[in-house]
């Protein structure tokens, strides 16, 4: 979600394909703040791991999780999966 121009463009189109009690499962990297790696995963990847990307999710689904998936450095931000379920 964080490479996507329009996050948000991009999710509706994910919400609308899928069907009444499928569950959607987004991970991505996120930082609250860029260090010197996180900037780097940004330019590289053309990317904004700021964005908080689960959100979207949050705000529609029902069931929603969101979990810290292990943490490795070279990420620039810390991996994050969240799921949940269309009404």
């Amino acid at each position: 979600m964080s490479v996507f121009p329009n996050m948000s463009a991009a999710f509706d189109r994910l919400w609308s394909v899928l069907a009444p009690g499928g569950r959607a499962v987004l991970v991505d990297v996120h930082a609250e703040r860029l260090g010197v790696r996180g900037r780097l995963v940004n330019h590289v990847a053309r990317a904004d791991i700021r964005r908080r990307f689960w959100e979207p999710l949050q705000a529609r689904a029902q069931a929603f999780e969101l979990r810290d998936l292990p943490f490795r450095r070279q990420h620039g931000g810390q991996i994050k999966l969240a799921t949940g379920v269309k009404a």
